[in-house]
């Protein structure tokens, strides 16, 4: 795995705690995960429909929380 280069600069967003913690609670479920490959980005239309009970339930959140998530 390649790290960053130390000088990379991440830009500063305003974000409420609630969205944060949701943000924080998915990447510590995921963190496990394997890192997806170019063959499987090639393959993800297929899978679009492969959403885990975990995911389906994560994104039951009103719109505005949605659209929140997804900008972090």
């Amino acid at each position: 795995m390649r790290l960053p280069p130390a000088n990379l600069k991440c830009p500063s967003i305003q974000v409420s705690e609630v969205v944060l913690k949701k943000v924080i609670e998915w990447c510590d479920h995921h963190k496990g995960d394997p890192v997806t490959t170019a063959d499987d980005d090639a393959d993800s239309r297929k899978k679009t429909t492969d959403i885990d009970e975990w995911d389906q339930k994560f994104m039951q959140v009103d719109q505005e929380m949605l659209f929140e998530i997804i900008l972090v």
